[in-house]
């Protein structure tokens, strides 16, 4: 929706206003959006599960049957997969 512009240029205050307000709305419920996904997101995998993970590896299982095995996602088990491969202390 564009703001209506008068003859000289100017845009009524009303309309200013009422702009600044809805841009401060929606930058707020962009803000809310991406707490509640960060939020969603944080949740850590832990030591216990990895040690559980790393070890199914190491006895050969396949990366999709420890998934599912630990109930955690192909990715979780690819990232702690990296991860322990990719130690120093090896």
């Amino acid at each position: 929706m564009a703001l209506s512009v008068n003859a000289n240029g100017d845009v009524p205050d009303g309309k200013i206003i009422f702009a600044e307000f809805e841009r401060a709305m929606i930058a707020e419920r962009a803000r809310a959006g991406m707490g509640g996904s960060k939020a969603r997101e944080s949740t850590a995998v832990v030591p216990a599960t990895k040690r559980a993970v790393r070890a199914s590896l190491a006895k050969g299982k396949g990366i999709c049957s420890t998934a599912r095995d630990h109930g955690v996602g192909v990715a979780t088990v690819q990232r702690i997969k990296l991860k322990w491969l990719n130690r120093k202390d090896r």
